[in-house]
């Protein structure tokens, strides 16, 4: 896949059931942060990126907002915790209950290139605990996630 060019289709779509836990985090530089893409922290700074390095940055959450940074150590709303739905061929049923990151293959936002999790990946987003339709779509939970599975 690649990175996002526009929010996520129906933008962020969380479960209601259980909180989100929304947080402004400072920008590494001007960018843009799509509502329902992905976004990390470097390791290094803490500050938030939408393209992580594979393994020195950290899932942060998704991004609750369509937000335009001009420059570094802009403020943008991200909700760190939930249960999110995403389009992603790799929600399978075989693959329920298994921590889910971005492959080291392609490091952007986009929600549909989340992978289970293996040694090279992202930090862990969160575990799938609901396959809607097999191979098209589930619930990830990122309460649930090993945040230093692959360090």
């Amino acid at each position: 896949m690649a990175a996002l060019s526009a929010d996520v289709p129906y933008g962020m779509i969380f479960d209601p059931r259980y909180e989100i836990g929304l947080t402004q985090f400072k920008c590494t530089a001007a960018d843009i942060f799509y509502r329902g893409g992905l976004s990390f922290t470097i390791g290094a700074t803490g500050l938030l990126t939408a393209t992580p390095a594979a393994t020195a940055d950290f899932f942060a959450g998704v991004n609750a907002e369509h937000r335009t940074t001009t420059a570094a150590n802009e403020l943008v709303w991200v909700a760190t915790t939930g249960k999110f739905w995403f389009a992603a061929t790799t929600l399978t049923d075989a693959n329920r209950g298994k921590q889910f990151a971005q492959a080291a293959a392609a490091l952007f936002d986009n929600p549909a290139d989340i992978v289970v999790s293996v040694a090279g990946t992202t930090s862990a987003i969160g575990q799938l605990t609901v396959v809607d339709d097999t191979a098209v779509s589930g619930w990830v939970d990122t309460t649930r996630r090993i945040t230093d599975e692959n360090l």
